[in-house]
C-alpha cells in the first residue's frame, strides 16, 4: 500500500473504550470516539495524538510491528 493512500478511520463502537497503546509512542490509553486509527497490511494500528500519526505516515514499516 502506498504510504499516501493510508488514512484514518474512526474506531467502531465494538472498538471504543478497549485498552491500546500507541504504535509510535508506545503509551497505552484507552480508546475513544476521536481515537485515530490506520488499517495497514490487515492490520490496525492506534495512535494518542495526531503527531504520532503523521511520524507513522512517514514510514509505517518502522511502526508497523
Amino acid at each position: 500500500m502506498a504510504v499516501d493512500k493510508l488514512r484514518l478511520r474512526q474506531p467502531t463502537e465494538g472498538e471504543i473504550a478497549k485498552s491500546e497503546t500507541c504504535s509510535v509512542s508506545n503509551f497505552e490509553f484507552h480508546s475513544a470516539k476521536d481515537t485515530p486509527f490506520i488499517d495497514y497490511k490487515g492490520k490496525n494500528y492506534y495512535f494518542c495524538c495526531i503527531p504520532c500519526v503523521d511520524d507513522f505516515k512517514k514510514d509505517p514499516d518502522e511502526y508497523s510491528r
